[in-house]
């Protein structure tokens, strides 16, 4: 099962695709709306933070 991580700033339905997750930090630029994000995976579970 993958889980849509959605951009929380712009209408960007699809930053990247997350198949499972234990705990990770990504930084990543919405190609969208350029701004950068900062994902945060634990236990499956996502946060999106704009920086």
């Amino acid at each position: 099962m993958t889980t849509k991580v959605k951009c929380p700033v712009c209408t960007n339905k699809r930053l990247l695709d997350m198949a499972s997750g234990d705990q990770a930090e990504i930084i990543i630029k919405c190609p969208r709306c350029q701004n950068i994000i900062r994902l945060t995976f634990r236990k499956n579970r996502i946060k999106a933070k704009v920086i």
